[in-house]
């Protein structure tokens, strides 16, 4: 099976800790992901604060 193609019949369920070890930097790939996803939130906010301020003036 060609590893893009999604399989309709498989069950989402937890991995169990044999599988995770077996994903090479899973963690570090979630991590990378969980920052700039918080960098993106701060970002947005910030900018539009920024808006906010400069529309009261």
């Amino acid at each position: 099976m060609n590893t893009l193609e999604l399989n309709p019949n498989m069950d989402l369920v937890a991995l169990s800790d044999h599988e995770l070890e077996e994903i090479d930097g899973g963690f570090w790939i979630a991590l990378a992901a969980l920052a700039v996803a918080v960098w993106s939130a701060g970002y947005t906010i910030g900018k539009d604060l920024a808006n906010r301020d400069n529309a009261a003036k």
